[in-house]
Order: structure tokens, then sequence, then C-alpha cells
């Protein structure tokens, strides 16, 4: 047993700050330039594709993180040109919507649910963060497309449209979104197996459960529903078995093979067995971590390693 907050989750703000540069670097930070706040640097830089990724623009999430985390190394905490390209990814965001209020991942006109609803949250989630007003018409097209859209058999997406739902509808003020949110959850948790997973394409994932997982520590941080903290509770038991001392597992017989962990849920629900395997697996270097991952896959990795730093380093309430 780990005695109550005693893992320290500053290694995950460290990692994280190891890749701040990097996803800078993704950015178009030109405020002359016609795709300035542009992520996706293969589109406005490379041009070896001639439509953006939306998925690069949770940049902007990153950095209302990196603005806001207060950790001594941390050289770009409230640097203003931090909180400026932060917005600034959330404007071409809104550039790069479809008419009908999705986003394209993967090939134009793809008007992808993943995307869509990912991208809605950490948008919201920005300008939450940095007290912002938000690009109201795209969120609400965007938060209107995933309302009528769902993906049940791929259950982190179903997750992060709930939490995507919730947020726009915080920062919209609308109860319209807000019980929508609320009835995209209700979906969620009926779809939750008895053993506690949350299904990938016909079966469990450990690396999509801590997605999904770490969706139901943000909704819960924002409406303190206890069916959700309960299941949350029975999607860290389904692990416990499954996660081993040095943070390792068995990727190759679960559904889709990830080998990712993202720490943020873990940290929320005070699950401190589960967050100090992981954490003994970084010391040793045997888990993956976003420097391991390329452009596309770093990103959301080092938002939920940054978020659990930033969460840890806030006043307890």
């Amino acid at each position: 047993m780990v005695e109550p907050h005693a893992v320290s989750c500053a290694p995950y703000g460290e990692i994280a700050l190891g890749q701040a540069c990097r996803i800078l670097g993704l950015g178009n930070r030109d405020p002359q330039s016609p795709t300035y706040g542009c992520f996706d640097r293969y589109y406005w830089h490379y041009r070896q594709v001639d439509f953006v990724n939306a998925r690069f623009q949770e940049a902007g999430h990153f950095l209302a993180l990196l603005y806001e985390y207060p950790g001594a190394d941390n050289r770009f905490y409230r640097a203003p040109r931090i909180r400026e390209w932060a917005m600034a990814a959330v404007r071409f965001w809104a550039r790069i919507q479809r008419g009908d209020g999705s986003f394209d991942e993967y090939w134009p006109y793809e008007r992808s649910f993943c995307v869509t609803a990912f991208t809605l949250y950490a948008a919201a989630e920005t300008c939450r963060l940095l007290s912002e007003n938000p690009p109201d018409d795209a969120v609400m097209r965007a938060a209107r497309w995933v309302m009528t859209h769902e993906n049940p058999r791929v259950m982190n997406q179903m997750a992060a449209s709930a939490t995507a739902l919730r947020l726009a509808g915080e920062v919209l003020e609308d109860e319209g979104l807000l019980r929508a949110a609320a009835q995209r959850m209700e979906r969620l948790l009926e779809g939750q197996k008895p053993a506690g997973y949350f299904e990938e394409y016909g079966g469990y994932d450990i690396g999509y459960q801590t997605i999904t997982l770490s969706c139901l520590a943000k909704y819960y941080q924002h409406t303190r529903d206890m069916a959700v903290r309960e299941a949350a509770r029975a999607g860290f038991r389904f692990l416990d078995d499954k996660i081993r001392k040095d943070g390792t597992y068995d990727y190759r017989t679960t559904s889709r093979k990830t080998q990712y962990f993202y720490p943020f849920g873990f940290r929320v629900m005070e699950e401190w067995d589960l967050l100090s395997r992981h954490r003994a697996g970084l010391t040793q270097n045997v888990v993956l971590n976003p420097a391991w991952l390329d452009d596309r896959y770093c990103l959301p990795l080092a938002i939920d390693y940054l978020h659990t730093a930033v969460y840890d380093a806030a006043p307890a309430a």
C-alpha cells in the first residue's frame, strides 16, 4: 500500500517540459503569416500535405498548461508569448473547421469523430485555463456535430466527447450542451463491461483504458458526479493485476496493442499504487514516455503528463 500523496508528480512535469521546445517548433509563430497558429508543420512549413491534421492544434492546450505550470524549471511560466501562441492555435483551429462543425485528421473531408471530440475539448479548455473568450461559433458548431455523432466501438473517443461537451457547455454557458454531456457520459458508463474495462474494437486495451480514465477524471473535476468516480474505480481495479511493479504490461494480447500510460486520471482519483508503478518505470526508463513518440502522438501524451503536474502543483481545495 502506497501512502496518500506519497508519489511525486514532478517527473511528469519535467518530462513534459523536455518536449516544450519540440512542440513550440511544430507551430507557425509568425503573426504576419497567413498560417499563423498552425501547429501541423508538415502542412505550413514542409508542404507535404494540402490539409491540416487538426489534432496538432491541441498544442494550444499544451501551451496553456505550460503557461500555468509553476515548476521551478519552467522558463515559460506566465510568459506572454506562450499565452498568445496558445490562443493563436485555438484561432487557427476555428479557421480549419468544416462547415458542418467537424474536423479532419488523416484525409481531407474525413469529418472525424475522434479529432472533433478531442480538439473541441482542447480548444475549450485552453480558453478556460487562460480566461479568454472562446471562438463561440466554432465551439458551438463542433459541439452540435459531436452531439449528433458517436463511435461506441471506441470508448475512449466517447469519453472524450462527453468531456468536450461538458467544457464547451461551461465556456459557452449553455445548459443544452451540459445536458448533452451528461447524457453522453451516461451512455458511456452503461457500456462499461462488468470486469471494469471500456471496450476498444471488441476487447480491452490498457493504453486506451488510461485515456478513458483521464477523460473520466476531467469530467469528474467539473461535476463531482459519483457515478463517474465509481466507474473510474472499477476501471482502475481492472488494471491492477495487469500493470507490473515496474509500470510495464503485456500489450500483445490487447485489442489495440498500445504501450503508453496516461497518468492524469490516476492522480486525480488518487490511485497511488498504480501511479507509483508507472513512476518506477519512468525512473528505470522501461516505460514509454512522450520523448519516445513521433510528433503526432508525443503531443497528447505530453499534454496529459503536464496536466498531471499542473494538477499536482495546485493548492488543495
